[in-house]
């Protein structure tokens, strides 16, 4: 498969690379100045960077910027999900639908990659996001 092609093809599973993986970390540590996302699942803080880098109207990063993605190999601080094949709980296919957000956000009403499209905003979102919080903003002040 040619780059081009590539392009043209969605991803199987969505993920974060190990700046983002580490984004999400931050975000579920103790170290993190805000507690609400302590208890959450990671599928449900990588479905609030998406909506927060679409809230704040990020451009979403590029397959080629992200990188690598994934829980396994040299850099393992990344992670990736099921996405829409319902395989489990805490994948994108379940509740919240953060498919449907893509769709409602689209000016076509589909998104032809929409696992490119939902890692892209994850990434920016998150590490924005982990930014913002270990500056001392509180929730408020980011979603207003």
């Amino acid at each position: 498969m040619n780059k081009k092609e590539e392009e043209l093809t969605d991803l199987a599973n969505p993920g974060l690379n190990e700046d983002g993986g580490k984004a999400l970390a931050y975000l579920q540590s103790d170290d993190c100045l805000v507690p609400f996302f302590k208890d959450l699942s990671a599928a449900n803080i990588f479905r609030i960077g998406v909506a927060y880098a679409i809230k704040e109207k990020m451009t979403p990063a590029t397959s080629k910027e992200i990188g690598k993605t994934g829980s396994k190999g040299e850099k393992s601080f990344g992670q990736s999900w099921a996405a829409n094949t319902g395989a489990t709980l805490n994948g994108f296919s379940g509740k919240p639908e953060v498919y449907r957000l893509l769709e409602i956000i689209s000016k076509k009403g589909y998104v032809e990659n929409p696992n490119r499209l939902l890692e892209g905003y994850a990434h920016v979102g998150l590490i924005s996001l982990a930014e913002r919080v270990k500056s001392g903003e509180n929730l408020n002040k980011i979603f207003d």
